[in-house]
């Protein structure tokens, strides 16, 4: 049996449907054993259990949505109940105070007084701190307020909008063991970054992604939809081996001497690039049978900015097939596009997954959707499960969902070649709030997509 320690989490209060998932995904990468506690979703403070320090540290120090991560030694509801709970900590765990913090042991500390929901003067900070003069420990060791061994935290816990006089509904006394990455998110800003396009992504989202795929080294990701790489270059950061795909061959070539590459040589990852190739997510065939990729990630096009497309040939009522000439076959050709339904765009993802995902491999992908998004709108395959499905908020009543799905069971075509919109086909066999997607978000009709694949 493992020994379970018990840890304070304090996440960032952003993206607040990201953070457990995020927790959960980095413990799975490290193969690291945990127990998670309630959580108020109105609270950024949860306590979990890890095995160690080591642990805990390996976690956090590679999150992007955890501030910090603290060994608890008292969580009370008030300064009165705080005390009593820290001269209980320090009488259960005696003998190792005394080792590691009694008088035969030099050390130094700090003490750092945050709270969520207020911010504190210099002078409210001190008021704080002398109200726990009681522990004979802080006598003890040294205060060094630039390289100290430990730092202490007292963190009051008030809520957001709250009036200046309001009391702290909880305050606790924790001893940092890590901080997040949180300084990644400016080292990948999109604003700093060498080739952008409109629909780049968000620096904190990208890492996120890499971190629920589980990018480490020798780890293979692909990204089927890649336009500027943003995806790619954050998972070559943890150390994986990343390939891009992409139907419209001038996103990857780029534009004024920069492309896709130009990203990866400025992060300094240009090593860990496999290729880029102009691919049709809609024709699997290209790829040979069997599991290649550890991970799949993807943000599909929505039709907002950037149209979904997969090679076809548009249809043109009351018109005359041309001759083909022969002379001409020898010129380079730049095939026909047409419209990429939403709907297919995600159905030939998951298949696409499921085919190629090594076992116990992810599908990490954007869902598009509105506020009357129902779970049925995920498209299912019985060689995969959704381990997370969170949620962001973009205008009005739009919204994207990040879903997360882990492969199960190998691919069999004898069993798994399935009729994919038959198997997903909901109790009341209603559109996907994510149909015509691109319409709905710009109101312009001539976005429509059934329209728009009729013959002209």
């Amino acid at each position: 049996l493992i020994f379970m320690r018990s840890y304070l989490v304090w996440f960032v209060h952003l993206h607040l449907d990201f953070r457990v998932p995020e927790f959960e995904s980095l413990c799975a990468t490290y193969n690291i054993e945990y127990e998670l506690g309630d959580m108020d979703p109105l609270s950024p403070f949860m306590i979990v259990k890890l095995p160690s320090d080591e642990a805990a540290t390996l976690v956090v120090k590679r999150s992007i949505l955890i501030r910090g991560i603290y060994e608890i030694w008292g969580d009370a509801k008030d300064y009165v109940e705080i005390e009593d709970k820290l001269n209980t900590f320090v009488e259960e765990n005696k003998e190792m105070i005394n080792t590691k913090y009694g008088t035969e042991n030099e050390w130094s500390f700090k003490i750092k007084v945050e709270g969520f929901g207020r911010k504190y003067t210099a002078e409210q900070q001190k008021e704080i701190m002398l109200r726990f003069g009681f522990m004979d420990i802080l006598q003890i060791g040294k205060v060094d307020l630039s390289k100290p061994d430990i730092i202490f935290w007292i963190i009051e816990e008030i809520g957001e909008n709250q009036s200046k006089e309001t009391l702290p509904k909880r305050v606790m006394f924790a001893r940092q063991i890590s901080l997040g990455n949180r300084t990644l998110i400016d080292h990948f800003n999109v604003k700093k970054r060498d080739y952008i396009g409109t629909t780049s992504m968000d620096s904190a989202l990208s890492l996120i992604i890499a971190n629920m795929a589980k990018a480490l080294p020798g780890k293979l990701i692909i990204d089927p939809f890649t336009g500027t790489g943003s995806l790619l270059v954050t998972c070559s950061h943890f150390g994986a081996i990343t390939m891009g795909g992409d139907v419209d061959p001038r996103v990857l070539r780029g534009k004024g001497g920069k492309n896709v590459m130009s990203n990866f040589k400025q992060y300094k990852v240009e090593d860990k690039c496999a290729g880029l190739i102009i691919n049709d997510n809609s024709n699997l065939r290209v790829w040979r049978e069997g599991e290649l990729f550890d991970a799949i990630v993807g943000d599909p096009p929505y039709g907002v900015r950037a149209g979904a497309k997969k090679v076809g040939k548009r249809v043109k009522k009351n018109k005359k097939e041309k001759t083909p000439n022969p002379s001409t076959f020898e010129t380079p050709h730049v095939p026909q596009c047409i419209p990429y339904h939403m709907e297919d765009v995600l159905v030939d993802l998951v298949v696409f997954a499921a085919r190629t995902l090594l076992l116990g491999g992810r599908l990490v992908y954007w869902l598009p959707t509105t506020d009357e998004y129902k779970e049925s709108d995920v498209p299912l395959h019985p060689c995969l499960k959704v381990l997370s499905n969170s949620e962001q908020t973009l205008s009005g009543h739009f919204r994207r969902r990040l879903i997360t799905m882990e492969k199960i069971c190998s691919f069999d075509p004898a069993i798994h070649n399935i009729d994919m919109y038959e198997y997903n086909k909901s109790e009341y066999e209603s559109k996907p709030a994510h149909s015509n997607f691109a319409m709905k978000y710009t109101g312009d009709a001539r976005r429509d997509e059934e329209v728009r694949n009729k013959p002209q």
